[in-house]
């Protein structure tokens, strides 16, 4: 989580590494799983800043010393998407369908992908000798082709 300091507006980014002293609160979560309480201070001024673990949501929540911007942004995010998303499938059938739709073109793909390395490595087995070999030919048939339709055209007019 992004925190920033109350007291001097400075950053503690998601990934910074912080001293922080831990200590284990009475409630517990399903009658099992602990929650802590988290004491850190602020790399820039050094004021305290606590939070505590929430397993229900499966993230901490800022307690004091400091603004979660972490929260902020997921709760703008949260406003801006509605309720119900247009464009996501209605049924489980709807969404079967669209899956295999999916999986049809994703192997169509393949196909194609499969089908381009095969031309790929039969290109690859053409020695230069052979391409020589196919100019030439093409060449000399363009020589003695070319003659004769000279021969031809002119007689023609």
């Amino acid at each position: 989580m992004t925190v920033r300091c109350d007291g001097c507006k400075g950053l503690l980014a998601r990934n910074t590494k912080v001293n922080a002293r831990k200590e284990t609160l009475k409630e517990k979560y399903m009658g099992r799983i602990d929650q802590f309480r988290f004491f850190v201070q602020c790399t820039d001024c050094g004021a305290q800043i606590t939070f505590r673990s929430n397993p229900k949501e499966t993230r901490y929540d800022l307690e004091s010393g400091g603004v979660d911007l972490t929260k902020r942004n997921r709760t703008e995010s949260e406003a801006k998407t509605p309720e119900a998303n247009p464009d996501q499938p209605a049924s489980t059938l709807e969404t079967l369908e669209a899956r295999a739709h999916e999986t049809r073109r994703r192997m169509k793909q393949i196909d194609q992908l499969e089908l381009m390395r095969a031309q790929s490595v039969e290109l690859g087995k053409v020695t230069n000798e052979d391409r020589l070999r196919v100019v030439e030919e093409a060449e000399a048939a363009k020589e003695g082709g070319g003659q004769g339709r000279r021969r031809g055209g002119g007689e023609g007019h």
